[in-house]
């Protein structure tokens, strides 16, 4: 977050970090109005990829930096944003972040999430971080639907259909949802839930001895 926040300063960009600490880097528009957000997350998890989340975060910084650079204004706002926490790797709880930047988890939820390497309450986390955990369990969003007039969140590929049908980039329209038994216990082949389509998964491939495979939810 602190070397995010530096580059940006050195563009002239407004920067603001919510109650969630979640960091904001804003190129202002000529109009007024619900703006573009740029970003996705800075917290990655074992073999989520090279650059995961940063990805996103990274390519908004290089966009504002084209637009300021080049001296050119952009009609509405143009916001990059860093995300904290959407992995649930140490709460056990997704998408912590985007939901506090919107306002949507309450006290029971922060004092209920415990840390998973020393039991300290997302709450306690959160403080400690210099966030407001009284101001996010009063449902004090930094964001809402009205001021966002579209959100981008540019990403690796945690699938093999891309690098298999030699395309550089893709759109993604829709995604699978994840059902979470975090005591289940899964045999085969590893596969992000999100990112890999039936036709890779194990059981319906030919292969010298069949097997299973478990999409291993990243989030999980």
């Amino acid at each position: 977050m602190t070397w995010s926040g530096a580059k940006l300063a050195k563009l002239g960009l407004e920067t603001t970090i919510d109650a969630g600490c979640n960091l904001y880097m804003t190129l202002k528009g000529r109009k007024s109005g619900p703006g573009l957000v740029i970003g996705s997350h800075l917290d990655s998890v074992p073999r989520g990829g090279n650059f995961d989340g940063a990805a996103g975060v990274l390519m908004g910084l290089a966009v504002l930096s084209g637009f300021v650079k080049a001296g050119i204004t952009p009609e509405r706002d143009i916001t990059v944003m860093a995300i904290r926490a959407e992995e649930s790797v140490w709460f056990g709880a997704s998408y912590i972040g985007s939901r506090m930047a919107f306002g949507l988890m309450d006290s029971k939820e922060l004092m209920a999430l415990k840390r998973s390497s020393d039991k300290v309450s997302l709450l306690s986390a959160i403080e400690a971080n210099g966030g407001n955990a009284a101001a996010i369990a009063a449902g004090e969003g930094y964001l809402s639907p009205e001021t966002v007039g579209m959100f981008i969140e540019p990403h690796i590929e945690q699938g093999p259909v891309l690098v298999e049908r030699k395309i550089p980039i893709g759109i993604v329209t829709g995604i699978r949802g994840s059902f979470r038994f975090r005591a289940a216990r899964c045999l085969g082949e590893y596969g992000h839930s999100g990112a890999t389509p039936r036709t890779y998964r194990s059981e319906t491939r030919s292969a010298p001895f069949p097997h299973w495979s478990c999409a291993w939810m990243k989030h999980g």
